[in-house]
């Protein structure tokens, strides 16, 4: 079981009262509007969102010119305002005309539902207390402890298979408590969590949580539910570590050490886990995985033809390090790909030649021999669905992210 994730997007269309706003313009500086139509929740800038608004509440082009002079001191003629609706009008029914929102979840593959968003509700609401003052406090120490004193010391020669057993279902119930750790945080602010669930995500198993709702709220409120997954379960870890300490039970050593370097896989930017969306709500940039190919575009065109640059010098350096290490990393990715796929066709191959000569079950096939054997399988079958997946995104074209439209 690899590192669970967040899933973000919406799951299904559903009605969102007129007052309640999120924010469409993955270009657009860190003020904006959201509206949920249609299971999409598109950013617009206040401009686009009040007219959009006003006028789907049957105010005439006049009352909303007043309104707009009055509510944000902007002056528009009513022929440009008529002009300006029938534009958004025309974004806003090309994106929920687009393939559905679960596009925007490319790689995941296999969801399925595991508990209903009224029991993500109960089961939060006992976890809350977990995330008052004095736990948050005592969290990065700890976990400095608890990997100093039982991680860096991990040997595997000697464990047993039992061991590891234990060990592993203690971890995978670690990535439940943190798909309970993000739903716990997005209750704490007044905001419904949904179902947990289990997909396949590239190639890895992994657990999700719809936290939807969290584009409802607040900067750092969102930062908080991103990191809340890693939070809680950083809890548990430190208490099978103390625990080990105590009574020297080798399984919860290897369910800590496990623990620990899932926490930090979990940071990676470049696939959809919790540090990503982590930067994208911290640098308030939607979609973070579209500005690889929005922000050279903007850049080469403010150069020829000179725009208002959109972001802080902040954010602006972020986006160029991100760009870079993407790109490094893909790099990296196209020279040891192929050489790690030839090894797993390899080591599939033997194993299967091993399994035909155990027809008359004279041979022996140690643990170490099955491990080689269905990681390879593993490993092929995700590249395989990876490939599918990147042939559906190119068929259907690159500009078909969720919220990638500008408004």
């Amino acid at each position: 079981m690899k590192p669970e994730t967040e899933m973000r997007e919406p799951l299904k269309s559903r009605h969102i009262p007129p007052d309640e706003k999120v924010s469409i313009n993955p270009m657009q500086p860190p003020k904006y509007e959201v509206i949920f139509v249609h299971g999409r929740h598109i950013k617009m800038s206040p401009l686009a969102y009040k007219i959009f608004r006003l006028m789907e509440e049957g105010e005439t082009v006049e009352e909303i010119k007043n309104r707009i002079k009055s509510d944000l001191g902007i002056s528009l003629s009513v022929e440009t305002i008529s002009y300006l609706y029938e534009s958004i009008v025309q974004r806003v029914q090309s994106i929920t005309d687009s393939p559905s929102a679960s596009e925007s979840m490319r790689g995941f593959f296999l969801r399925r539902d595991l508990v209903s968003a009224h029991r993500v509700v109960k089961w939060s609401s006992y976890l809350s207390f977990f995330f008052t003052l004095p736990f948050k406090l005592l969290w990065l120490p700890l976990i400095m402890v608890v990997s100093w004193k039982v991680v860096l010391p991990f040997h595997a020669e000697h464990l047993t298979g039992g061991a590891w057993i234990i060990g592993y279902l203690l971890f995978v119930m670690s990535l439940l408590v943190h798909e309970l750790g993000h739903s716990t945080a997005l209750l704490r602010h007044q905001a419904q969590p949904g179902k947990i669930g289990v997909t396949l995500y590239l190639i890895y198993p992994a657990f999700y949580s719809d936290v939807t709702n969290a584009w409802l709220l607040p900067k750092w409120q969102r930062v908080e539910v991103d990191f809340g997954g890693i939070y809680l379960q950083g809890l548990l870890a430190i208490l099978y570590g103390v625990t080990y300490l105590l009574t020297d039970a080798s399984s919860l050593q290897i369910a800590t050490v496990l623990i620990i370097y899932t926490m930090a896989f979990n940071l990676n930017p470049i696939l959809k886990f919790d540090g990503y969306w982590l930067l994208s709500d911290l640098f308030e940039i939607p979609n973070l995985h579209a500005q690889i190919f929005h922000f050279p575009k903007l850049v080469f065109g403010c150069i020829r033809k000179g725009c208002r640059w959109p972001w802080t010098f902040f954010t602006t350096a972020f986006l160029v390090t991100y760009e870079i290490f993407v790109v490094l990393a893909v790099l990296l990715g196209i020279f040891y790909f192929p050489g790690i796929i030839e090894k797993a066709f390899v080591n599939l191959y033997r194993f299967a030649l091993l399994l035909l000569s155990c027809a008359n079950f004279t041979c022996h096939v140690s643990r170490g021999q099955v491990f080689e054997g269905l990681s390879a399988f593993i490993l092929i079958l995700g590249a395989m669905l990876s490939v599918i997946n990147l042939m559906k995104w190119i068929l259907t074209k690159v500009g078909t992210f969720s919220g990638k439209s500008k408004l």
